[in-house]
Formats: structure tokens, sequence, C-alpha cells
């Protein structure tokens, strides 16, 4: 077991009298390596954060269009949920953090398809030879 503990410091760098910025002065302390976002101090909330501020943020810029209720499902579908998977593949989040999120788009799909209260959640994520719409499942 490591007796030491992590933190971030300025080395103070200077490249022909130019200071290097420090990750620890940006606004939100993170920055993208191979497509992971790390966050100064190696955690993740700020992270999760932001990803659930973007979810909410597509999802209401959908809600708001004049578009019919289907359209926006498959925009939801078809664009918002890969944009997620690509995060969901590098970053390490909690599980449920990532039930949240999904709970927020099947709301949404709920409302958009105009499936009862009393249907079968499943319908929605189950393919078309099993009577389902094939949405994507961020949990999945």
């Amino acid at each position: 077991m490591l007796t030491t503990s992590y933190s971030s410091f300025d080395p103070l760098l200077k490249i022909n009298g130019v200071s290097i910025k420090f990750i620890g002065d940006d606004d939100p302390p993170i920055f993208k390596y191979l497509g992971r976002y790390l966050q100064y101090d190696l955690k993740d909330d700020i992270i999760t954060n932001q990803v659930e501020e973007k979810v909410r943020k597509w999802l209401q810029i959908i809600e708001d269009t004049p578009l019919e209720g289907k359209m926006k499902a498959w925009i939801v579908n078809m664009h918002v949920c890969a944009k997620l998977a690509w995060l969901l593949m590098v970053q390490n989040f909690y599980s449920k953090d990532v039930q949240i999120w999904s709970d927020y788009i099947h709301v949404k799909f709920r409302k958009w398809i105009g499936l009862s209260k009393c249907a079968e959640p499943s319908i929605l994520y189950r393919s078309n030879e099993h009577f389902g719409l094939n949405f994507k499942n961020l949990v999945q």
C-alpha cells in the first residue's frame, strides 16, 4: 500500500521567458488526454457534473425544437447517445451517475413516443425482432 499522497503543483516552467500554463489554473481544472478527461486532483466530480449538465442541455435543446416527438427521440437515440457512448467508454463513471443520465433520457423517450405509464419500459430498448423500438440503453 502506498504511503504517499498525490498533489498537483506548478513547477513554474518557462520557455523563452513565457510561463507554461499550469493545469490547476484552468477553469475548470481539467484537461483531455487521448480522449479522456483528467481532473487536476485525479477525482471525477467536476467531469461528472459537466457531463450531467451537457446531457440536460442537449435534452433541453431538443425539447425546445418544434419537431414532433418521434423525430426528437430519433435525434437523442442517434446523436446524444452516441456522444455519451464515447464518454462512457473512456471515462470511469459510477453506475449510479450513468443510471441518472439514462433516466433523464428514458423519461424523454416515453414522453416523445407517447408511451403510457403502464406500458412495459423495455419496449423502448428491445430489438425490432422482439417487438421493440431498438433505442440505445446507456446503462448497457
